[in-house]
């Protein structure tokens, strides 16, 4: 083929994206989630803390509940996905301790955070505001209709709309593409590193969750507009279960094919909202063997100082730092001579953190001649 040609073919490509809006015609950057091929699980690839909610395996992925006062859920980055997708894992919750009775405003949730700044582009709170289109795999033990609200928190007051999907077959991979329209109420979505929108796969809803009015156009939030349409219910089952993966949010009417992005891409956006340092390990056994930031023998007025590690990429905001001495979470360990003897669970003198830095500062006298720590850093929505 002639240069001549190549170059005539890139113009046609540059002016049909240019007819599609720019980035929205992209053949990359499509996908508003991250991590949506639940690649990604710094923390572990299975969990039963805190009864199962919160991020605890898959990354920007959180279970939540709102007054589920019985459940309790396993959750497990999983391979298992779709034949054929291209998709190697999935994330899945298993209740192990179900709801005797889901009533009033009990509500159990799969949730993805998107970052305000992200999505400022959809033009929500004006006339031009774009719609979307959500597209994922989803596999149940329990069949029925699942609700899926789209809220806005930025908005004043906050803006919502639900969309409802099928689950028909038990245990059977099924893909769903849902269009989003775009909210041309409220005042928008703030231009900022805060939650932009936020995205609630109802696994189960209390009555007082139902029953908005249209809840299935944009409107106020309300708490009946959450789930209006869900008859399925996972948390009053012993043993049900519910995961999904291929999450893509993108801008038009049709869903395209998924965006595969590289782990090492993906890990990269992962890690604006949490790092962990390599072996991070709180709750191992040992001395030190499991820990590898450690400093010797710097002082200065009786201030041991390590100097600061800094993270792999710019963190959303200043985050929140847990160190460990690899046993313990809030520890560090100390050095006790120069042939390295340790002792573990010291408190750290001060941790100081910034967005792209961590320092521990530790105050010591005497024969101590160095200290040692891990840390996470959590930057979350």
């Amino acid at each position: 083929m002639s240069r001549a040609r190549d170059i005539a073919d890139l113009s046609s490509v540059s002016a049909r994206l240019d007819t599609l809006g720019g980035t929205e015609g992209a053949l990359s950057n499509r996908n508003l989630i991250i991590n949506g091929a639940m690649q990604v699980a710094q923390r572990g690839t299975s969990s039963t803390a805190n009864s199962g909610f919160g991020i605890l395996t898959v990354d920007r992925m959180y279970f939540a509940n709102s007054s589920l006062d019985e459940t309790a859920i396993t959750q497990a980055q999983v391979a298992d996905a779709p034949s054929n997708s291209g998709f190697i894992y999935s994330h899945k919750a298993t209740v192990t301790t179900p709801e005797t009775t889901l009533d009033g405003s009990e509500w159990g949730i799969w949730n993805h955070k998107v970052e305000a700044q992200n999505v400022t582009h959809l033009g929500y709170g004006t006339s031009g505001a774009k719609s979307t289109t959500l597209s994922f795999w989803v596999k149940s033990s329990i069949t029925g209709t699942y609700a899926i609200l789209v809220f806005v928190e930025d908005s004043s007051p906050a803006r919502s709309i639900v969309v409802n999907y099928t689950i028909s077959a038990a245990n059977t991979w099924e893909y769903k593409e849902l269009s989003i329209a775009g909210d041309t109420g409220g005042t928008g979505i703030n231009h900022d590193n805060g939650t932009g929108l936020d995205i609630y796969w109802t696994l189960s809803a209390g009555p007082d969750r139902k029953g908005g009015t249209t809840p299935t156009v944009w409107g106020d939030y309300a708490q009946n507009r959450g789930a209006e349409g869900q008859t399925a219910d996972i948390v009053s089952t012993n043993g049900a279960t519910w995961q999904i993966t291929g999450v893509q949010l993108e801008v038009g009417d049709t869903a395209t094919d998924f965006e595969h992005r590289s782990y090492g891409d993906e890990l990269a956006r992962c890690q604006r909202y949490y790092f962990q340092s390599p072996s991070y390990s709180a709750g191992s056994s040992g001395t030190g063997a499991d820990v590898i930031l450690y400093h010797t023998y710097l002082k200065a007025a009786s201030n041991w100082e390590w100097l600061p590690q800094e993270f792999p990429v710019e963190m959303r905001a200043n985050p929140t730092i847990t160190t460990s001495d690899g046993a313990t979470d809030g520890k560090i360990g100390h050095w006790t001579s120069g042939g390295g003897g340790s002792t573990q669970g010291h408190t750290p003198w001060q941790v100081l953190s910034k967005t792209n830095h961590v320092r521990v500062n530790e105050y010591a006298t005497g024969s101590i001649y160095g200290f040692y720590y891990n840390y996470k850093a959590d930057a979350e929505l």
